[in-house]
């Protein structure tokens, strides 16, 4: 719990509040507590599982824009008048 808590920059009461918070939702425990460590249940690895594939797509969107904000190729249009670009013969030396 306390590794968790590091992790998150958050008190460790907090992520267990938020873990019985959670069993609360749920009606049944994600977790099995053991002597200083936590493991998956049954249930835990059904919402895990769940939960992954509800972020992968977010996590490439995010990445997708990560990309598109380091692009540096695209169009660009200049727009000129048509004389700009014809040279008059007194100026061809």
């Amino acid at each position: 719990m306390r590794e968790c808590a590091r992790r998150l920059n958050v008190a460790s009461s907090a992520v267990s509040r938020q873990i019985g918070q959670l069993e609360d939702a749920l009606g049944m425990a994600p977790f099995q507590r053991g002597h200083r460590r936590l493991r998956l249940t049954a249930a835990g690895e059904i919402l895990y599982r769940h939960a992954n594939r509800a972020i992968a797509p977010i996590e490439a969107a995010v990445s997708e824009l990560d990309m598109l904000r380091g692009l540096r190729i695209g169009s660009v249009r200049i727009a000129t008048a048509e004389s700009v670009g014809v040279s008059s013969p007194s100026c061809r030396r």
